[in-house]
């Protein structure tokens, strides 16, 4: 069960950020306490995306809805 949360939890971040290898997904949640939208915050204050990644514009929702599928998929989730 852990490891399925814990793909779901990578799988969720490197979809959301295309060009974050699974690496650095693990450490940012890590830091995070395991918590997605902490470690989404992380990324995005430490690469400096603050200017480019507004929460509530239609892509970035959109894409948030992919990623969350792709966790869901890649946790096995029925």
């Amino acid at each position: 069960m852990f490891q399925r949360s814990l793909d779901g939890l990578v799988a969720f971040l490197t979809c959301l950020f295309p060009y974050l290898p699974e690496v650095e997904a693990l450490r940012y949640l890590d830091a995070a306490g395991a918590d997605a939208l902490v470690a989404a915050r992380l990324i995005v204050n430490r690469r400096g995306m603050e200017q480019s990644f507004v929460v509530d514009s239609g892509a970035t929702v959109i894409t948030a809805e992919i990623a969350l599928r792709c966790a869901a998929v890649a946790a096995r989730h029925p």
